[in-house]
């Protein structure tokens, strides 16, 4: 008789790829009307730049990279 439950896996792609497209549908126009003066002050093109390395770029390795993953660890890679 099995006593401990099965572990339930998720593709990373499932998470990641999502996450990206809708950060890039939102960054990339705040970031726009930011650099135009009607948003956050100090928005530059270096800024921008920023933004797509460390948001869009670096879900879509993580979605690439991370294959099969536990649902469990799929949350905590989600949550950083």
């Amino acid at each position: 008789m099995r006593t401990t439950s099965p572990v339930r896996y998720t593709q990373a792609a499932h998470w990641f790829f999502p996450a990206a497209a809708v950060y890039a549908a939102l960054a990339i126009p705040l970031s726009m009307l930011a650099f135009f003066g009607h948003g956050l002050p100090a928005a530059t093109i270096s800024t921008h730049g920023a933004e797509m390395l460390f948001g869009f770029g670096l879900a879509l390795i993580a979605g690439y990279l991370g294959g099969a993953l536990r649902v469990r660890d799929a949350w905590i890679l989600f949550g950083l």
